[in-house]
């Protein structure tokens, strides 16, 4: 089982999991339609596009089982990005 407080990418902000992020995912930028700030853009619960001050989703909506590909086990030290399946293929980082 991947446990998110365990992983490299997991930030932790307080005890409560609106606190607790993933920051191997960014949301998309977007601009909200209603004051027109820059913001980022989520999903809430019922699938509908929202924009928020939020740029990484919660640790909970991306690991809801245990079973999270993007987890990466913190103090150990990647040098491959073609061994890290493909989470950097986009021009990420290695934390």
């Amino acid at each position: 089982m991947n446990i998110c407080a365990k992983c490299r990418f997991f930030k932790r902000n307080g005890p409560i999991w609106y606190d607790q992020f993933c920051l191997a995912v960014e949301n998309e930028p977007a601009i909200d339609p209603q004051t027109g700030e820059k913001g980022w853009a989520a999903k809430n619960d019922l699938g509908r596009r929202l924009v928020t001050n939020q740029q990484h989703p919660y640790a909970r909506d991306i690991n809801p089982s245990g079973e999270c590909s993007l987890y990466r086990e913190r103090g150990v030290t990647y040098t491959d990005e073609a061994s890290i399946d493909g989470v950097f293929a986009a021009g990420g980082r290695i934390v």
